[in-house]
C-alpha cells in the first residue's frame, strides 16, 4: 500500500521536525545609548550634537560633555565657551571633582577663523592679572581649571583657529591607565582607539 501526503502537510510535518529540533534562542540586547540631543540655549548638556551658533554671548560648560559615537558637534567661527564647573559648587572649580571637559567619541569640528576664532576658556575673573608678574606657582595661567578635550575615541577632530585656555584640571581616583590621581589633564587627548580616526 503506498501512502503519499499533499503537498502542504509535508511541508507543515517538516517545519515541525526542524523546529522541535533546534535550541533555544537567546536574544542579546543591543547596548542602551542616549542619543544626543541638538543643540540649543546657552549651556552646553550631555551628550550633544549640532551645530553651535556663533555670537557675541558665551556658550556656558558647567560639567563634562559628551558627543556619541556616530555623532557630530559642529563649532561655527566665533564661539566662545566659557567653562564654569557646577554652579553650586564654585569653590571646588578646579579641582578634581569639579573641572569639566569634552569627551568626543564622534566628531567634534571646531571651525574658527583668523578673525572669529572658537575661544574655551575660564571665565575672566579668574585669570588673575596678566600684566602682573608672578611665579608659576600662582600665576592662575598654570593652575589648569578644566579638562580640555578627551578624544581617546574620536573618529574626528578639527580644530582650525580654536584657543584652548586655563586646561589641565586634575585628575580624579578614577584616572585613566598611565594616569595618577592629581595629574593634570591633557589639553587634548586623542590616543586613536578607532582605526582610521584622524586629527586636523
Amino acid at each position: 500500500m503506498r501512502f503519499t501526503l499533499p503537498l502542504a502537510a509535508t511541508l507543515l510535518l517538516g517545519s515541525a521536525v526542524l523546529l522541535t529540533s533546534c535550541e533555544d534562542l537567546i536574544d542579546i540586547a543591543s547596548p542602551v545609548q542616549t542619543v544626543g540631543q541638538a543643540f540649543s540655549g546657552d549651556t552646553l548638556r550631555s551628550p550633544i550634537k549640532g551645530t553651535i551658533a556663533g555670537r557675541t554671548a558665551p556658550y556656558y560648560m558647567v560639567s563634562d560633555v559628551t558627543i556619541n559615537d556616530g555623532d557630530t558637534l559642529l563649532l561655527q567661527p566665533g564661539v566662545k565657551i566659557l567653562v564654569i564647573g557646577k554652579p553650586k559648587s564654585t569653590s571646588t572649580f578646579g579641582q578634581a571633582s569639579n573641572n569639566p571637559g569634552f569627551v568626543v567619541n564622534g566628531a567634534l569640528l571646531s571651525l574658527g577663523t583668523k578673525t572669529a576664532p572658537v575661544v574655551m576658556t575660564i571665565a575672566d575673573n579668574l585669570k588673575g592679572d596678566a600684566s602682573a608678574v608672578q611665579s608659576a606657582a600662582t600665576d592662575p595661567a598654570f593652575k589648569g581649571y578644566w579638562g580640555g578635550i578627551n578624544a581617546d575615541g574620536a573618529s574626528l577632530v578639527v580644530l582650525r583657529y580654536t584657543d584652548l585656555g586655563y586646561v589641565g584640571g586634575p585628575y580624579g581616583a578614577n584616572a585613566p591607565t598611565g594616569y595618577a590621581a592629581g595629574d593634570p589633564k591633557l589639553g587634548i587627548s586623542m590616543l586613536a582607539k578607532k582605526l582610521n580616526a584622524k586629527f586636523v
